[in-house]
């Protein structure tokens, strides 16, 4: 791409407040760690990436080259059908340390979790543990944080996350009926993210995911 884009989330340094680029202040973490900062890029100086707390600079050079690093990474355990749930989660935990929560790069593989508890071997919807069940529900409210700033409306990756978030709040409202007074909401939201993700997955091609997953739940509704 040659060219620097000047949309409005682009020339803001907090991507419309999502912080999709955003990594933990390293200088911050030694010098106050229980108050650590932001880097973000600065829009005035495209060479340069400042903390939003210490006010610490960082060459641009030296930020891209450690987010291709963590990128990498995650590239080859994504693409390593070896790699259990528990080995991306620990990758996660490594690098939560330097990224924001929000950073794009730990987004993609919350996002892709999401759909694998529940789906992967160990980990099908009968086999989770309630910690386990509570953890893809954490997933998806993050993963709608996100979507609600950067891709808002009835896109497929709502409808998709949505679902998810049903079957997570629908399987720990079920367990926890008899002892939770508040499973009873879990159920009820829980109906109501299903009756939205099916609002939205109703135009999706039949032949795709989203489409295939739609018919499912349809037929089970």
């Amino acid at each position: 791409k040659l060219f620097v884009c000047q949309c409005e989330r682009c020339t803001d340094p907090t991507d419309l407040g999502s912080y999709s680029s955003a990594l933990n202040c390293t200088i911050c973490m030694k010098k106050t760690p229980d108050s650590i900062g932001l880097i973000l890029a600065c829009p005035s100086n495209h060479d340069q990436w400042q903390c939003n707390k210490c006010q610490s600079k960082f060459s641009t050079v030296n930020i891209q080259n450690l987010v291709f690093k963590i990128h990498e990474e995650f590239e080859k355990v994504i693409d390593n059908p070896a790699i259990t749930i528990n080995g991306v989660e620990k990758l996660i935990k490594k690098y939560s340390k330097f990224l924001h929560p929000h950073n794009g790069i730990l987004t993609r593989v919350k996002y892709n979790l999401c759909g694998q508890y529940g789906r992967m071997p160990g980990y099908t919807l009968m086999e989770m543990t309630p910690k386990q069940l509570q953890r893809k529900k954490d997933l998806c409210t993050d993963m709608m944080e996100v979507l609600d700033i950067l891709q808002p409306g009835m896109t497929s990756r709502r409808g998709l996350i949505l679902y998810e978030l049903h079957m997570a709040l629908m399987l720990l409202g079920k367990m926890n009926l008899k002892t939770d007074s508040k499973a009873k909401e879990d159920l009820k939201k829980s109906l109501k993210c299903l009756n939205e993700s099916l609002k939205i997955l109703k135009d999706e091609p039949r032949n795709t995911f989203a489409g295939q997953l739609y018919l499912g739940a349809k037929a089970s509704a």
